[in-house]
């Protein structure tokens, strides 16, 4: 089994990025993918993976629009057991240019496709 988690961070939701990665990693879960833009929320993640032995090369960390991810994903094929997306229900576009405005209750549909 493998398992993803997949979130997209708002200001101030770097906290959280990362918690249902390092509960899989220690529920038995071989590999997943943590997806968010927030470098620091990604970095946050990596840390608790390490506190609590859990820091493997199959938990992936990937800095990306979670859009952008799922795309490139499809296009390889790439397949989980289980996907949680835990969004905030609004996203501004960054103004990197990473990342694109989001509505959640507009946008999910095409996540979970």
């Amino acid at each position: 089994m493998s398992c993803t988690g997949i979130g997209l961070s708002g200001a101030g939701r770097s906290k959280s990025v990362g918690t249902f990665t390092v509960a899989a990693a220690l529920g038995g879960a071989p590999s997943s993918d943590t997806v968010d833009l927030s470098g620091k929320g990604l970095t946050r993640t990596r840390q608790n993976l390490g506190l609590n032995g859990a820091d493997r090369a199959d938990h992936r960390t990937v800095r990306a629009d979670v859009r952008k991810f799922l795309a490139e994903s499809r296009t390889k094929r790439r397949m989980w057991d289980l996907a949680v997306l835990d969004a905030p229900s609004y996203v501004a576009a960054t103004p990197s240019g990473d990342g694109d405005e989001m509505d959640l209750a507009r946008d999910h549909h095409a996540l979970l496709e």
